[in-house]
């Protein structure tokens, strides 16, 4: 069945207004249109940890999602002296499978000793075989801190950056959304950084997390967090916050962009294998030609009661989008899959995206027999005729029913 959506949803949303994207094997994020760079949207998004084997191999995630947390930054790597190479975390497969479990959401990341290209070479091996075939919804950072390394390099911010972006680039040519992770005295103007200026070029492509901990004493510093809100894209705030079911101190942080939905849209981090599920919508709103990866498990027909809900209908999956004609209070709909907790549909006409806050499951208004034979189309094309769309038919009727639309457009344009 869910194969069966798939397909029907290429169909349906090619003739709505909304272009299918197949995704080519090379392409990656960047390829298809991610360019933010590090510079985080003004407001706090989500509030999360970074965790590694110091925290032991029986860390309890659970207590993480209990304390409001949203997310984890997990170590999977680190390079024990500038010659040796990086070695996995011990804990890292562990963490991966219990942050899981426990419904956060996970980014990673590799502390480098890197003082060579080369060495950077090495590391970035390591770091695509540490996380391969693993699934993530925040970055997939650089550590980038050590002063052994900084020590190699001889303190020249041109070597600098061309460690962090021989790593990065490989990064992103895997498929992955990278990002750098280092601290103000490294890295901030304010802090007369030292390889500062070079970040900033980094940064015109690449995401950044920052740390910055002032007093450290586990709290939020609001000035930082004002000041790094459109700066960059994640601040560490403090490495002594405490939870209930830990004893010890952990590192804290607050984000300042929408990584998820970033990931998703563009097909980073694992999530671009789900290709024929991504396609892309061309709105006019202020989210242009994404690649957004609709959940098709979440098919089927739905109806939300109350005029207010019904009247969530937009051009995009965001309230940000202009609000077309809303469908009938209680009224059946179909949903072809969920991005974000909308609902892409095709209701009486209405080619959209619905808020599913309030959607509970709905019988379909027509049942009739999966049938796509000459004379179901010809059915279904007399439905679209006279009613504008396929929201009128039933579920199994529906490929027929956008058969019929692919056909009616046809006529038009000849």
């Amino acid at each position: 069945m869910k194969r069966f959506i798939s397909v029907l949803l290429i169909f349906v949303l090619a003739v709505g207004g909304v272009s299918v994207s197949a995704l080519a094997a090379d392409e990656n994020g960047y390829d298809r249109g991610y360019s933010e760079g590090m510079k985080g949207k003004g407001k706090k998004i989500a509030m999360g940890l970074d965790i590694s084997e110091h925290q032991g191999g029986s860390f309890d995630f659970e207590a993480v999602k209990a304390a409001g947390f949203d997310y984890v930054i997990l170590r999977c790597g680190y390079s024990s002296s500038p010659k040796s190479g990086a070695r996995m975390d011990y804990h890292f497969e562990r963490n991966y499978t219990a942050a899981r479990e426990a419904g956060l959401d996970i980014g990673v990341y590799l502390y480098s000793y890197a003082g060579t290209v080369a060495e950077a070479r090495d590391d970035l091996a390591n770091f695509l075989k540490y996380i391969k075939g693993k699934k993530f919804e925040y970055p997939v950072y650089l550590d980038f801190e050590n002063n052994e390394a900084r020590q190699e390099m001889g303190s020249d911010p041109a070597v600098a950056k061309q460690i962090c972006l021989t790593i990065l680039d490989g990064l992103a040519d895997a498929g992955y959304l990278a990002g750098l992770y280092t601290y103000a005295a490294w890295a901030d103007h304010s802090y007369n950084g030292w390889f500062a200026d070079e970040v900033d070029e980094i940064g015109k492509k690449y995401d950044f997390w920052m740390a910055n901990y002032s007093k450290n004493d586990g709290t939020l510093n609001i000035d930082n967090a004002t000041r790094y809100s459109k700066k960059y894209g994640m601040h560490q705030y403090t490495s002594a916050r405490k939870i209930n079911g830990y004893a010890g101190n952990l590192d804290a942080n607050i984000c300042f962009k929408d990584y998820p939905a970033i990931v998703r849209a563009y097909g980073f981090n694992g999530y671009a294998a789900e290709g024929a599920e991504n396609v892309t919508f061309k709105t006019g709103g202020p989210i242009k030609d994404l690649e957004i990866v609709v959940d098709t498990s979440t098919a089927g027909w739905y109806s939300i009661s109350g005029s207010l809900g019904m009247r969530r209908v937009r051009m995009g999956p965001d309230k940000s989008y202009e609000m077309l004609d809303p469908v009938g209070d209680g009224e059946a709909f179909y949903v072809l899959g969920t991005y974000n907790g909308w609902g892409k549909i095709d209701a009486n006409g209405i080619d959209g995206w619905v808020n599913m806050e309030n959607a509970v499951p709905a019988e379909a208004p027509v049942t009739t027999s999966h049938d796509t034979t000459a004379e179901a189309t010809a059915a279904a094309e007399t439905t679209v005729s006279t009613q504008g769309g396929c929201g009128a038919v039933g579920a199994s009727a529906l490929a027929a029913c956008a058969v019929a639309l692919i056909a009616l457009k046809r006529k038009k344009e000849d």
